[in-house]
């Protein structure tokens, strides 16, 4: 039954989220100043293995499988919360870019056990609860992290910063 599937295979679920901030951006034409609003965006990867229940943030330049670095990481990361040789299923959505970071991260755990690839129906929000959960929790933790250092330092850190990622 699907109750006993989910309880003895190792469930990975990932999706993307961006963080997003406004930037107010002085543009100058004919020597007068103008305030114009325009928004900044970074991309993230969120991972979530349903044995430990932990969640992984990995910040993106790209979506999709063309980032190596990110699912060499994946893998690793993977292995170490004890899943180096047991069967996993990736959950995602049908999105073309998540689907091939899934494909991507399969071969690179290719074992004797295997890796399954499970994406949700479409419109079915409802299945993708618990990866949507561990994306709110991530937002909620950047924002935290990055107030904290912007009182720190007295300044502003934008999400293009270098920082940022880490």
């Amino acid at each position: 039954s699907e109750a006993f599937s989910q309880s003895c295979v190792p469930r990975v679920r990932m999706d993307y989220c961006y963080l997003t901030e406004k930037v107010e951006q002085e543009i100058t034409e004919q020597g007068e100043a103008e305030m114009s609003s325009a928004s900044d965006s970074a991309t993230v990867l969120v991972m979530q293995e349903s044995v430990c229940r932990s969640v992984w943030a990995y910040a993106v330049d790209r979506k999709g499988a063309a980032e190596d670095g990110v699912i060499n990481q994946v893998a690793e990361d993977l292995d170490t919360v004890g899943l180096r040789n047991d069967r996993v299923i990736i959950k995602s959505d049908q999105e073309v870019s998540i689907v091939d970071a899934a494909k991507a991260i399969a071969e690179v755990r290719a074992t004797q056990y295997g890796t399954a690839i499970e994406n949700s129906s479409v419109g079915d929000s409802d299945s993708n609860g618990t990866i949507e959960r561990a994306i709110h929790d991530v937002e909620q933790q950047v924002r935290v992290l990055r107030a904290a250092l912007e009182i720190r330092i007295n300044r502003k850190v934008h999400l293009r910063e270098a920082v940022v990622p880490w």
